[in-house]
């Protein structure tokens, strides 16, 4: 797979073989894989990446996965700290190492392709150096779903104007916040909205997610969520941002979504130790497809969701997060949903897990009642040690 080990890999094995004749090939080839990751572990996962490109860009079932290590949990938070047991472990099997494993989703699991759009700027933006991890944002322009044309799609904001600035709202204060990372709810990014937030700037460079947003043309209708990275500079991608459609329809108490184009394949966008994938709503709620993100070894997991119903996204949020050893942070809203003939339902709007062990492990924040100004509030409970901060943003 990696030329550059190959000759010594086969020296080491063959050796290992002669050494200890009674032992199983199995046993020896696996040990000698072990052995390989912990000493070139860096160096493969950085071929890996090349490898990838050379394939166009595309992991298959079967293929050789290199997830990211540690390294991005040893930059945000400090040493000592305990972490779930992964669900995916050397130990439990023959395929695989420390870092490396066999990619085998389960049936019916779309294709998965790379992207390398933010390869060069996602990294250094959510890496802290000598500094405080900077706070991870859900952002909550409304307040409830009274405020929105749920009855037929194309939905939008029933005062179009008005949700416009509360988003730009939200958004400005997350950069005052000097945010890492700014995630807003479903619906809530079409695409007027989408160009008028691109125009924001942050003081320093941070991921955006702003929301998804009903896209229709003819008889097309899609549901698309709009990613960058914002800078004082201008945004990476700068002609258009990053678009994800999403994959399962909505179809519950709000009506169903008639979508007519939906995801065909899984993206991982690729940036040093980071494997980023992005979600839209019930796109979480497929066991499968979450298993096939753990396995792809996704550390960083932003899903904008509009439900009130939050259980499932938590779960496989928290799934996600603990099995890759990452990061999962969902913007859920709005916080009030009405319900005829019943009293409003008030629901959580961020769901924050990360691989910590003890009660931060994941955290279904109580909803924040917006106000006339924006407020903030953290989102996790009580232990927490500096590394990403979560708060919520209302308008």
């Amino acid at each position: 797979m990696f030329d550059f080990a190959a000759e010594t890999v086969h020296a080491h094995l063959t050796t290992v073989g002669a050494a200890f004749d009674d032992v199983d090939p199995l046993v020896a080839a696996v040990a000698c894989a072990r052995a390989v990751d912990d000493i070139w572990g860096d160096d493969l996962a950085a071929e890996w990446a090349e490898l990838l490109a050379s394939r166009g860009d595309k992991i298959e079932p079967g293929d050789i996965v290199m997830s990211a290590g540690s390294d991005h949990i040893a930059d945000l938070y400090s040493l000592g700290r305990a972490f779930s047991a992964p669900r995916f472990r050397a130990a439990d099997g023959a395929g695989r190492t420390r870092r490396a494993g066999i990619y085998r989703p389960q049936p019916g699991v779309p294709s998965v392709l790379v992207d390398r759009s933010l390869s060069r700027v996602l990294a250094p933006a959510l890496a802290t150096g000598d500094q405080r991890a900077r706070p991870w944002v859900a952002g909550v322009p409304n307040a409830s779903s009274a405020e929105w044309e749920f009855d037929r799609p194309p939905i939008r904001p029933r005062d179009r104007a008005g949700h416009l600035e509360a988003t730009e709202s939200v958004v400005a204060d997350a950069f005052g916040l000097d945010a890492a990372v700014v995630v807003l709810p479903e619906f809530s990014g079409y695409v007027d909205v989408i160009d008028r937030l691109r125009q924001a700037r942050p003081q320093r460079p941070t991921l955006v997610v702003a929301g998804s947003g009903h896209e229709s043309t003819g008889k097309t209708l899609r549901n698309v969520a709009s990613t960058w990275i914002a800078r004082p500079d201008g945004t990476i991608p700068p002609d258009q941002p990053i678009r994800t459609l999403k994959r399962v329809p909505y179809d519950g108490a709000l009506g169903t979504e008639p979508l007519t184009d939906v995801a065909s394949t899984i993206t991982v966008h690729i940036s040093g130790p980071w494997r980023m994938a992005i979600g839209i709503c019930r796109d979480l709620c497929d066991p499968a497809i979450t298993d096939a993100l753990a396995q792809l070894g996704v550390n960083l997991l932003v899903v904008p969701a509009c439900s009130p119903k939050t259980t499932n996204l938590a779960r496989g949020a928290e799934a996600v997060a603990v099995d890759a050893g990452g990061f999962a942070l969902v913007a859920n809203g709005p916080p009030t949903f009405e319900q005829p003939n019943r009293p409003p339902a008030k629901v959580a709007t961020a769901i924050w897990c990360t691989p910590l062990t003890g009660p931060n492990r994941a955290s279904w924040p109580a909803p924040i009642p917006p106000g006339s100004s924006s407020s903030t509030s953290t989102a996790t409970v009580s232990s927490r040690t500096p590394g990403p901060e979560p708060r919520i943003v209302n308008r």
